[in-house]
């Protein structure tokens, strides 16, 4: 169980990271080139940064779920 889900934290940080480097990229993009064009761009990518979110926001979600039964001890 913990390595499925240090699996998919590794997956989760490189959606996020291509997500952060799309973002980065358009902005110098839209620095260097026509700011119209940049811009139409860029909305085109909006809902798969709002997916990103999305995956990052319920991956801790579980983890907290999930970490808040395994992190209770009895005491005996």
């Amino acid at each position: 169980m913990v390595n499925f889900f240090k699996i998919i934290e590794k997956i989760v940080w490189i959606i996020a990271a291509l997500t952060i480097a799309a973002v980065l990229a358009m902005v110098f993009i839209g620095a260097f080139a026509n700011l119209d064009k940049a811009q139409f761009d860029w909305s085109s990518y909006i809902p798969y940064f709002y997916g990103a979110a999305a995956v990052v926001v319920l991956y801790k979600i579980v983890v907290l779920y999930y970490t808040s039964f395994y992190q209770t001890e009895i005491d005996l």
